[in-house]
């Protein structure tokens, strides 16, 4: 080969290698930033760093009920290759019933959706398990938006996926203030991963995205460390409780029981999972008699101090109600009356009374109709009976048939006892603000009024103080304070107990109802003890 053609396939070459050259830049200055974007999101895996896109929901000290930062197990749909073995392992690995684990991959597929967070609130010795998860699941630390304590699942509700791809609120707090509480917007948080889908856990997590143009936060009364104390106490019962602040009307907590999982429940059964029983309404049974007992001291009845309970009372018609000790009482006054719970001598002490009077002090009271501010309770009418029908005033005054009360009632006329004799209005929200700290709205108390003297009132309570120590409370008074209360064993087999503490100056409030219990100094009373003396402990009192 001769030297010119020699030289001529060298400046080729050189004059390819330089255009290659010159080719590899230009896509790396025009392109690159394109390409290597491309190539980090195919070693990337995203979810949402809030799982929910939805505002927050706070107890009255700003600690979010919702929105809770904790380690969370997601799957990645998309790696996934067999759902039923992935269902199987994570359910081994993490103990949870592989009927639930297998139910929410299949909905997350349904709904087209690419990732699923399947369990939040991961312990440390779950966290360490992250090199035994199948190919497509990770453990991320993200905003659960429902905290695994499950704490005060029934008033803020749970959401569904709508077909606008959007979650809704389908119950509580969630559906009733569901329009200012959708999209929250926020950031993506990325997971970096290698060929295989392995999660590189060197390169650590990084936000991406996410300006917030719209955030509500919703304030509620609630306290949550109170909260969590009741329904740790109301657990091993099926019922209700609330503590509220007597003075101001003000839940403190509210507590329904059993309580369920806010990401798993099935339509069919939606309307009892749902179901708050704080603000459901049952017959207070001897608990009326606290309305009763101030009646009849401020309407300044004449009251018998030797009043002979035989074990039953003859009624106009004929009929005999028993009292709860078939033997009887024999003499008692007031005080002993109510510390035993007599039935007869509140029979008598309402006959006295007369219906329309008894009628008049419940409506005094606000306790013919439920109101909650901030909050859609269970309406209907709470007293109804025939005030010229001496059956029908008997009955109300042992608190069955023509009257029922549903806990935050029960808690609202112990308040009006606690406070001196003037009226509360059950409050459960605050108020609701946007994120730049504006309150868009807010449900101020309403004004009080003087329902009893305040000497109506404090003889109330040195009599409900006594009928929790000496009488059938005994157990409830198992505190660390003093406290006055009042049982009650429904002929339904509901069961209460509702009081207050310190005694001498009330700071709280407490009414507690059992479903099929044995007897309200029994079960409600327990509940009443563990609360109060935890709650009296933390306030350092």
């Amino acid at each position: 080969m001769s030297k010119k053609r020699v030289l001529t396939l060298v400046i080729l070459f050189i004059l390819l290698l330089i255009a290659v050259l010159l080719k590899l830049g230009l896509v790396s200055l025009i392109k690159g930033e394109a390409l290597s974007a491309r190539a980090e999101s195919q070693q990337t895996r995203t979810v949402c760093y809030y799982q929910y896109d939805r505002g927050d929901i706070c107890d009255r000290n700003g600690q979010n009920l919702t929105n809770v930062k904790e380690s969370a197990l997601v799957i990645f749909l998309t790696m996934v290759e067999d759902d039923a073995q992935t269902a199987e392992k994570i359910s081994r690995l993490f103990n949870l019933p592989p009927e639930k684990t297998a139910y929410f991959i299949n909905c997350a597929r349904n709904e087209g959706r690419k990732t699923l967070i399947l369990k939040t609130g991961l312990s440390k010795s779950d966290c360490n398990k992250f090199n035994e998860l199948p190919i497509g699941a990770y453990i991320l630390p993200l905003y659960a938006r429902y905290a695994a304590t499950g704490t005060a699942v029934h008033l803020i509700g749970s959401v569904v996926r709508s077909q606008d791809g959007l979650f809704h609120g389908t119950a509580g707090l969630e559906l009733l203030y569901d329009q200012y509480l959708q999209n929250r917007g926020g950031p993506k948080i990325a997971a970096f991963a290698d060929e295989k889908g392995r999660l590189i856990t060197e390169s650590g997590f990084r936000l991406i995205g996410g300006h917030q143009e719209k955030n509500f936060r919703l304030l509620l009364t609630i306290d949550k460390e109170y909260q969590e104390i009741l329904e740790k106490a109301l657990a091993p019962f099926s019922g209700a409780a609330v503590l509220m602040c007597p003075q101001t009307g003000e839940i403190l907590a509210c507590a329904s029981s059993p309580s369920y999982d806010p990401y798993y429940w099935n339509n069919s059964d939606r309307q009892q999972v749902f179901f708050n029983k704080a603000f459901g309404q049952y017959p207070p049974a001897s608990v009326f008699k606290v309305l009763l007992t101030a009646a009849a001291l401020e309407e300044k009845l004449p009251l018998k101090e030797d009043f002979f309970c035989s074990g039953s009372y003859l009624l106009s018609n004929g009929h005999a109600v028993h009292c709860h000790k078939r033997t009887g009482h024999g003499i008692e006054d007031l005080q002993t009356a109510l510390a035993n719970s007599c039935n007869p001598y509140f029979l008598d002490l309402a006959l006295r009374l007369g219906g329309k009077t008894l009628k008049s002090y419940a409506n005094k009271f606000s306790l013919t109709e439920q109101k909650v501010l901030g909050y859609s309770a269970a309406k209907g009418s709470s007293i109804d009976f025939n005030s010229a029908v001496d059956a029908d005033i008997a009955n109300v005054a042992i608190g069955e048939k023509g009257v029922s009360l549903s806990p935050v009632q029960v808690a609202q006329l112990l308040s009006v006892i606690a406070n001196g004799g003037m009226s509360v209005t059950p409050r459960l929200v605050l108020n609701f603000s946007n994120n730049d700290g504006e309150i868009i709205s807010s449900f101020s108390q309403e004004s009080s009024q003087r329902v009893i003297s305040s000497e109506t009132a404090n003889k109330v309570r040195e009599l409900l103080f006594y009928a929790a120590n000496e009488g059938t409370g005994k157990n409830a008074a198992a505190t660390t304070v003093a406290i006055g209360g009042k049982t009650g064993t429904s002929q339904n087999k509901g069961v209460w107990f509702a009081g207050f503490a310190p005694a001498e100056n009330p700071r709280w409030v407490l009414a507690v109802y059992i479903d099929n219990g044995s007897a309200g100094g029994k079960e409600g009373a327990a509940v009443f003890a563990e609360t109060i003396s935890k709650v009296v402990d933390l306030s350092g009192i």
